[in-house]
């Protein structure tokens, strides 16, 4: 007779004392194992003998890992404005504004739209990252959906919600000084899937993009109905994928998707637009190193 267990998985609970890169790979690596076999990532009732091997092989897996952690965020970084509502849709429906030191002084400046990854908020941004930017003139919205990305379902509901932030951000430009025509669109991990769509759909308000741990593993692409480079054309604009991790290291965020995207662009003749940075953390480099520079070059001729 088989032998039968019922597993009561609560991954929030399995991850909350680990670093922010081994939450996000375990919640990924578990919940692409479980969909793989048409089980409930919260609950499961399933055969032992058909699961046994690959989780404890998969389980072997993370524990050998040893990718680099995201930069730490700050949670004494207080926003200007914290938490004002986008939706009436859900009750995370909500983002924080980070206004650059000049546009205290009325005048407009380049908005950076970041979205946070699996295991993060909205309210924990960078410190290090946010007083280069500030420094710079370059105000920061931060936004709220979905918490961990999960499926299908998940994606879509943030790409709806990035919408609707645009919706606030064209509303109310002139009362927190945006310049509409710097709009810059960034992300780590779960924030870049959710932002994707949007800017490859509108390059007339997306000036550039700066992702981190860019768009998870290819492998992951193939468990979805999702395909990002579908969404690629002609006036996509211009990005930076930064990765900390290094190809072929086991690390969820694989270079390997920055390289695809990259070779999309070529195909359309537009390569000269993409660009792929990898192995940051072995070369003593911060994700954000090349973001300030690259946000001021991309807006500074768009009037």
């Amino acid at each position: 007779m088989k032998t039968k267990l019922f597993l009561q998985v609560n991954l929030s609970y399995f991850c909350q004392n680990r670093s922010y890169n081994y939450r996000s790979q375990t919640y990924w690596v578990f919940n692409s194992l479980f969909k793989r076999l048409n089980i409930n990532h919260n609950y499961a009732y399933y055969n032992f003998n058909k699961i046994s091997g690959v989780l404890l092989a998969t389980l072997l897996l993370i524990s050998l890992s040893s990718s680099a952690q995201e930069n730490k965020p700050d949670l004494k970084l207080k926003p200007d404005f914290y938490h004002l509502s986008y939706s009436n849709k859900k009750p995370y429906n909500v983002l924080n504004i980070y206004i650059a030191q000049n546009a205290k002084k009325n005048v407009s400046t380049p908005l950076y739209i970041w979205a946070h990854g699996n295991g993060g908020s909205a309210d924990r941004l960078n410190k290090e990252m946010w007083n280069e930017l500030s420094s710079a003139g370059i105000s920061i919205i931060s936004w709220e959906s979905v918490l961990n990305l999960a499926s299908d379902a998940d994606r879509i509901e943030g790409e709806a919600d990035l919408e609707k932030v645009m919706e606030f951000v064209k509303t109310n430009a002139s009362k927190y000084n945006f310049d509409l025509n710097k709009i810059v669109i960034g992300g780590h991990s779960r924030g870049t899937i959710m932002s994707w769509k949007f800017t490859q759909q509108n390059n007339n308000l997306v000036k550039g993009i700066y992702f981190t741990g860019a768009l998870g593993d290819p492998l992951l692409w193939k468990e979805s109905d999702w395909e990002p480079r579908d969404l690629i054309n002609q006036g996509s604009p211009q990005f930076i994928f930064a990765y900390k991790s290094t190809p072929g290291d086991g690390d969820v965020h694989n270079p390997k998707s920055g390289k695809l995207i990259k070779e999309k662009y070529e195909e359309l003749g537009i390569g000269e637009r993409a660009r792929v940075e990898h192995s940051l953390g072995k070369r003593g480099l911060e994700q954000w190193c090349f973001l300030k520079e690259f946000i001021l070059n991309v807006t500074r001729n768009s009037n």
